[in-house]
């Protein structure tokens, strides 16, 4: 958690220094977000695990800002749910085990997460933009050997439909995240997880 506190304070500071730049330009949006994780982590040797994520689904709020006609600040927060399975390869002491065995099994667990973005959105068109930025992500539930932490990046491009102040929203990203496998002996490697989504949001001008 202590990696929250620059990117909060980050956040803080571009809010407070767009305000006075900013007239009336601010937007809040809802969005409900269904991606594909190309995400398969662990070792073929006997004795040893992989790990998968699927089903993942992700829902939040985003704030924005803008400080000028084509750019605004873009952050908020979201909740992140998908199923994590763990594959064990039991070691095969006797040769070919009897038929009612299995030389494996599987155990499936939700993968629970909260996230950060910051970043910039940029106006192209009346009905077209796009944004980038950091994320930073952390673990609520899904276990201690899998952990869900740190820095990453979104990068997309976003459809509107303007409807008054209200504004409805189709969202094509890839985000980029951290994640720490925990192995034998407590040792710990840093990888990370891509997943290619589609935001569905609503938002409201004020």
């Amino acid at each position: 958690m202590k990696q929250l506190v620059p990117i909060v304070t980050l956040a803080m500071f571009c809010l407070f220094a767009s305000q006075a730049l900013a007239q009336n330009k601010q937007e809040v949006r809802l969005f409900y977000s269904f991606s594909y994780t190309d995400f398969t982590e662990g070792d073929e040797r006997d004795g040893a695990s992989s790990y998968s994520l699927n089903n993942n689904s992700e829902f939040g709020i985003l704030y924005l800002r803008k400080f000028s006609k084509r750019f605004a600040l873009r952050t908020g927060i979201g909740y992140s749910f998908q199923k994590l399975k763990t594959d064990h390869k039991l070691p095969d002491f006797c040769g070919t085990p009897p038929v009612h065995e299995s030389p494996s099994f599987s155990r499936t667990r939700p993968f629970e997460s909260l996230h950060i973005p910051v970043g910039l959105e940029v106006t192209l068109f009346e009905f077209l933009y796009a944004h980038g930025g950091i994320i930073y992500s952390d673990q609520l539930a899904g276990g201690s050997d899998y952990r869900n932490a740190g820095l990453g990046y979104d990068i997309g491009v976003g459809f509107k439909y303007d409807i008054g102040r209200f504004s409805l929203h189709v969202n094509p990203n890839f985000k980029l995240r951290n994640a720490h496998y925990f192995t034998k002996g407590d040792k710990i490697e840093a990888n990370t997880w891509g997943s290619s989504g589609l935001d569905f949001m609503i938002g409201y001008s004020f």
